[in-house]
């Protein structure tokens, strides 16, 4: 079975943490497991990021219906354009870089487990794919969420 990384930053989230996973991406986890990094709002290129075979960096501007969708929807910034005060339940805009990543991911990889792993995550120690088969049976076609904390830590 292969296996799929997912996560999606911004350079607040690259920032604060997202290099470090990245780096963990690079150091601790088996090179058969592919990672697919999506970034919004910076460009990638002021960053020195690691580069691997297995490590892929997609800019979330260059789909269409992702920039469609923050374009019809930038009044949901959770202030309604101004009329309320900040509250994260209204804001479309913070969450969907997450969802676009996520389903992009799925719909090119319908064969592989996916996994998404947040900018805010850190792994704990290697990640081997022989530990991925022990989590993601082959005996079920869904896998009902569970937090691994031995896999990464929040």
């Amino acid at each position: 079975m292969s296996y799929r990384v997912v996560t999606c930053f911004n350079e607040k989230l690259l920032k604060n943490n997202g290099a470090k996973l990245l780096e963990d991406f690079a150091s601790k986890w088996d090179t058969a497991i592919e990672f697919d990094c999506y970034y919004y709002d910076m460009n990638i290129k002021n960053y020195s990021l690691p580069k691997a075979k297995n490590i892929h960096y997609y800019n979330l501007s260059n789909l269409s219906d992702y920039t469609e969708f923050v374009e019809r929807n930038k009044e949901h910034n959770g202030t309604e354009n101004g009329e309320f005060e900040y509250n994260e339940t209204i804001d479309a805009l913070t969450e969907a870089p997450k969802v676009f990543a996520i389903s992009e991911t799925m719909f090119n990889n319908s064969l592989s487990w996916v996994l998404w792993v947040d900018p805010h995550c850190y792994t704990m120690g290697k990640v081997t794919t022989g530990y991925l088969e022990k989590v993601f049976t082959h005996e079920h076609t869904l896998l009902h969420f569970k937090l691994h904390t031995s896999l990464v830590s929040i």
